[in-house]
């Protein structure tokens, strides 16, 4: 595989650099990268170290906090049920 990139630095906008201080910044926005494919985790690990991240994103309905994409949790709480499986 040939990777090309004009910058001094690969990964394009998905690039962190130590500040003054060597702490971790994002020049470009925080990045958050997914796949289930086995075959490019493995790859872009050569080029990086990796750091567990879990995102969670609430929206507030009727003053509830309730997780979205929806599911069950969201079901439940939205109607005060307790369903399950």
């Amino acid at each position: 595989m040939i990777v090309i990139d004009r910058r001094d630095h690969i990964g394009g906008n998905s690039y962190d650099e130590k500040d003054h201080h060597s702490i971790l910044i994002h020049k470009c926005d925080p990045h958050v990268f997914y796949t289930n494919l086995v075959e490019v985790y493995k790859y872009l690990s050569n080029f990086t170290e990796w750091y567990p991240y879990e995102h969670h994103i609430l929206t507030s309905v009727n003053g509830m906090l309730l997780p979205i994409p929806i599911n069950l949790d969201t079901i439940n709480k939205l109607y005060s049920l307790n369903l399950n499986e």
